[in-house]
Formats: C-alpha cells, sequence, structure tokens
C-alpha cells in the first residue's frame, strides 16, 4: 500500500492507516450495523452507545441488548413520564412491573414520591441486575419525584399434576300401574226382626153328617 502520510507523521496516525487499510475486508455490512435487530453482536455496545442508552450489562444475553438498544428512542422520548420508566425497565426482561404513584397507595404517600415492584418467573435477579433496575429507574424518571420504595419478587410457576374428581348422584323412581292393594267392603247393616205366624183350618161339613 502506498502512503499518502508525511515523513513525519506520528505513530498514532501510522496506526491509523494501517487499519484502515484493510476496512474493505470487513465483512461487516454498514446498512446492519444500525439496525438493532441485525447488528453483529460483537458491534452492540457501540450501537448502544451511539443510541444513548442510559444502563448497559455486556453479562445481559444477546437478545436482551438489542431489545435495550430498540426501546432506547421511545425511553428517551418519553423521558421523565412513567411510560418511560415502564419500556425501560420491559428491555430488561422483567416479568413483573407495577408503579404505583403517590396517590394512587393506600394509604395515599408523600406528594411526587412513588415505589415500584418488579419481579421475575422462574428465576432470580443478581445483584448486579437490582443495581441495573435502580440505576435505569433514576436514569428514566423525572427529577421531580423520588423512589420511596423497590419490592423485587420472585414467582415460581411450573406444572403441578392436576387432580379431578367427580360425584354423581341420583335416584331411581319406578311408577306401576294403579292397583287396589286395600280392600274394605261395607255392607248396609243387618236388621234382626221377629214375628209369629199362625193360622186355623175350619172343616165346614153339611147338616146331618157327622164328623
Amino acid at each position: 500500500m502506498t502512503s499518502l502520510l508525511p515523513p513525519n507523521a506520528t505513530a498514532a496516525e501510522r496506526a491509523i492507516e494501517a487499519t484502515d487499510s484493510h476496512i474493505d475486508t470487513l465483512d461487516v455490512l454498514i446498512d446492519t450495523v444500525w439496525d438493532p435487530a441485525t447488528c453483529p453482536p460483537a458491534f452492540l455496545p457501540w450501537l448502544a452507545w451511539s443510541f444513548s442508552v442510559d444502563t448497559w450489562d455486556p453479562e445481559w444475553p444477546v437478545a436482551v441488548k438489542r431489545q435495550v438498544i430498540a426501546e432506547s428512542f421511545d425511553v428517551h422520548r418519553r423521558k421523565g413520564t412513567r411510560g418511560a420508566i415502564r419500556r425501560a425497565l420491559e428491555a430488561m426482561d422483567l416479568d413483573l412491573i407495577r408503579i404505583i404513584e403517590w396517590f394512587e397507595d393506600e394509604p395515599q404517600q408523600d406528594p411526587y414520591t412513588f415505589r415500584i415492584e418488579v419481579g421475575t418467573v422462574s428465576r432470580g435477579l443478581t445483584e448486579n441486575e437490582r443495581k441495573q433496575i435502580l440505576a435505569t429507574i433514576e436514569a428514566t424518571k423525572n427529577v421531580r419525584s423520588h423512589m420511596n420504595d423497590l419490592r423485587i419478587y420472585l414467582q415460581q410457576m411450573s406444572k403441578a399434576p392436576i387432580l379431578a374428581a367427580a360425584l354423581t348422584t341420583g335416584e331411581i323412581t319406578t311408577i306401576y300401574p294403579y292397583a287396589i292393594t286395600d280392600r274394605t267392603v261395607q255392607t248396609a247393616k243387618p236388621f234382626l226382626a221377629a214375628g209369629i205366624y199362625g193360622a186355623e183350618i175350619a172343616t165346614v161339613y153339611p147338616q146331618g153328617n157327622p164328623a
């Protein structure tokens, strides 16, 4: 390669020239670098810096890194609002996010205070993650409001055996045709009576004919 640097070029200038000499051999398409969904993982930290991501952890999974970068624009557009805090926390792969402002709490809290409840399902949060949650909230909330409580929950969800029982009850009713089962015979009461029947037999003969 023919150098265009003057003879009195510094070591840094010569190092930059040497680096630029093979830049066209890098297998990276420029149009993919600026897209969080297609940016090569090795370039994600620089993309996050250019998108002004407030909280960054090199240990995050690649999917979380891409999500945080993708949400950065909307977070900054709504920065200082309740929605911005929610979107920033959602990008950190949290399953439960509740933001309770002072006038929504029971009992009602001091004006311009709020508390947040976050949780994960079937996994815990490391100390570093808890610090990142705090840093994200502080970087996203408005200056006037103050968080007075942060609660972190771990929800354990697993498949459990399903038991079921059923109880069937009933009655069997049999209807027979009408039948006489009890007979009562009623007749007129008997009347008793007595009588005397008498009769005489008289024989009348002609006169002069002795009996």
